[in-house]
């Protein structure tokens, strides 16, 4: 993320600049929450799969 300054005006902030940036950090953040719950789902998946392969393996017999 970026650093943003604010420009300072009569009696405290710019309050569009500091509307603005609350607005650009709530979708950063909507963001960043959807791709870490694509990210756990694509992991519990992986995990599902490995698991299966683990058990096909133990209950196939060995071709040599």
């Amino acid at each position: 993320m970026q650093e943003d300054t604010f420009e300072v005006v009569m009696r405290g902030y710019n309050r569009r600049q500091v509307h603005d940036y609350m607005m650009r950090t709530r979708n950063q953040i909507r963001d960043l929450e959807e791709r870490l719950a694509r990210a756990i789902e694509q992991a519990e998946q992986g995990r599902i799969e490995l698991a299966e392969a683990r058990r096909r393996m133990v209950e196939t017999p060995a071709e040599l």
